[in-house]
């Protein structure tokens, strides 16, 4: 009799790998009318079209730059190259847009990857632990100390205007006023107080100090009095628990 495990790892390489079927798979196959190699193939097909979909819904902006042609035969490559470790959904991609760097078909559109990397991190933000925010009310009840990084924020340093490309993409600027060679721009993606996302730009010194407040490598007296108002109103820190 036929090792169970034996058997998960030849489907594995079919529906994976991409592997032709050996005459052992198949003869383990019962494909009803399909036949051996049509029940297969719907396995196949079935994996390719679950974890295309679920990127297509992550990456909106990034199709609309692209086209689906280019973002499904890149996600093609991406899923046999880069297959999921672990039953986990949610979390398969993180690293997708690092792949990209390094896929040939993007080198007409360099900014891609970075675009990958901005929407992914709205997904991640939408699905990060509820956490504490301080306002200018609550603010005197904490000590300094207590302040950190907010936990549903991804700070994002690119060497393109990507805030910029991602509003041109979702049709809030219009794409002939966005230059992709304009210069760079880092993003802070933030899940705000009431569970929406917001993008904002944020200058240099901005990200150093929340850098350091995380770090707890600053002091309170060193803090601009105007950064404290950007900090409440972008829900940009957080207390620690």
């Amino acid at each position: 009799m036929p090792d169970l495990k034996d058997i998960q790892n030849e489907m594995a390489e079919s529906i994976i790998g991409g592997r032709a079927a050996s005459d052992f798979l198949t003869s383990e196959i019962i494909g009803d009318g399909a036949g051996p190699s049509g029940g297969l193939q719907i396995h196949i097909n079935n994996y390719q079209s679950t974890l295309s979909n679920h990127f297509s819904v992550i990456l909106p902006v990034t199709a609309a730059f692209v086209g689906d042609v280019f973002l499904r035969t890149s996600l093609k490559h991406y899923l046999r190259d880069e297959p999921p470790s672990k039953p986990q959904l949610s979390e398969y991609g993180g690293n997708f847009s690092e792949y990209l760097k390094n896929y040939k078909a993007c080198e007409t559109v360099p900014f891609i990857s970075d675009l990958v990397r901005l929407e992914w991190s709205i997904n991640k933000v939408l699905n990060a632990p509820e956490q504490m925010y301080p306002t200018p009310e609550t603010w005197p009840t904490f000590n300094f100390s207590d302040l950190r990084l907010s936990t549903a924020i991804e700070i994002i340093a690119s060497d393109y205007p990507l805030l910029s490309l991602w509003m041109a993409g979702n049709g809030q600027l219009p794409a002939e006023s966005v230059n992709p060679n304009s210069g760079g721009q880092i993003i802070a993606v933030v899940r705000t107080q009431d569970n929406g996302v917001e993008l904002y730009s944020l200058t240099q010194e901005e990200r150093s100090l929340l850098k350091r407040i995380d770090n707890k490598t600053v002091s309170e007296s060193e803090i601009p009095t105007d950064f404290w108002q950007t900090a409440f109103t972008r829900s940009l820190l957080s207390i620690r628990n």
